[in-house]
């Protein structure tokens, strides 16, 4: 039953920062991984050869801002996006300290799409493609 003058629209809800615990997502396209690899696998960013790594624990796409100066150039803090984010800890469960957000072209084998990345201060080289986008880009099969 509704009031008058009530909407019925629902109030929009930021994403998860991780997917549900039910969920067992299944890598169906992203790669070959080799033995030794530790699942990471070269994929383009931009037309940069760049190491990334499916991580189906992390909702979000993330990268350094150190990978993000090889990728954009030294003025890439002037493609960021400030927007206000839920924290995102780092498996020490200690918060990244997120720049901003930006949209980038990520290339896989033949696969090429965009989704938005958070750069994070940090020096690690190997950017992280999160659950959200795997399975909007069907990367993933999902098994409940």
């Amino acid at each position: 039953m509704m009031l008058q003058g009530e909407d019925d629209q629902e109030s929009v809800t930021p994403p998860p920062s991780q997917p549900p615990n039910n969920i067992q997502p299944i890598l169906t396209h992203v790669t070959k991984f080799n033995l030794h690899t530790k699942g990471e696998f070269l994929c383009y960013l931009n037309s940069v050869p760049t190491t990334m790594m499916a991580d189906t624990g992390s909702a979000r796409n993330l990268v350094s801002d150190h990978t993000l100066a090889l990728v954009m150039g030294e003025f890439y803090l002037n493609y960021l996006e400030k927007k206000a984010f839920k924290p995102i800890l780092d498996c020490n469960s200690k918060p990244l300290r997120i720049l901003g957000a930006l949209q980038l072209k990520v290339a896989i084998g033949k696969l090429c799409i965009e989704a938005e990345f958070l750069c994070y201060q940090g020096s690690n080289k190997t950017a992280l493609l999160g659950f959200l986008t795997m399975h909007e880009e069907h990367l993933v099969s999902i098994l409940v």
